[in-house]
């Protein structure tokens, strides 16, 4: 049986960036489905509903939620 990973990405998060990583995991783990919602502020919701596995998201809310939250980098609004 194939693995699934529900990944929720905000609109904000550098595409080409998850795009790069996601070739490399494929490449790692070629039987892991991965599904993927581009969202706009509700990266928090689907986390915490059990809609998706992982969320990347510009809001930091869920660490007190009992989820772990790492930064992973700084987007520059212009």
């Amino acid at each position: 049986q194939e693995a699934l990973l529900r990944l929720s990405v905000s609109a904000i998060f550098p595409l080409s960036q998850l795009t790069e990583q996601l070739q490399k995991n494929r490449q790692l783990y070629p039987k892991t489905e991965v599904r993927i919602i581009i969202e706009v502020l509700s990266g928090d919701f689907l986390i915490e509903s059990g809609e998706v596995d992982l969320a990347i998201t510009e809001n930091q809310a869920t660490q007190s939620n009992g989820f772990e939250n790492i930064p992973l980098m700084k987007v520059d609004m212009i």
